[in-house]
């Protein structure tokens, strides 16, 4: 079951699963208002799969457009703010079809 998740990025993890795996990481790179890159430096032993050491995580239950709008940059700049370069505890809930990690935060310190 762990390889198809590391060999096939893009399938959804909800095809096998409900997930409710816990990766702790430091944001390294905002994508845009509901979208960071993280490097993963921990995961829960209990997991049920396995996770790539650099992911790309969209914040759940955050509705933001994919094109650009007028408020964009202060978007972007609260999610600078709130995540980069912390360590941030994210419960994975699914895997996108962009590849993406779809996750809620537990926090970021």
């Amino acid at each position: 079951m762990y390889a198809e998740v590391i060999n096939e990025p893009y399938s959804l993890i909800s095809q096998f699963n409900k997930v409710c795996d816990l990766i702790h990481g430091f944001a390294v790179k905002i994508v845009d208002e509901d979208t960071f890159q993280m490097r993963v430096t921990w995961s829960s032993p209990k997991n049920q799969y396995l996770y790539q050491s650099q992911e790309t995580i969209c914040i759940s239950d955050i509705d933001a457009p994919e094109l650009y709008h007028p408020s964009e940059s202060r978007d972007r700049e609260d999610m600078e703010w709130k995540f980069r370069g912390k360590i941030v505890k994210c419960n994975v809930k699914d895997r996108d079809m962009k590849g993406r990690l779809v996750c809620t935060i537990v926090g970021a310190f």
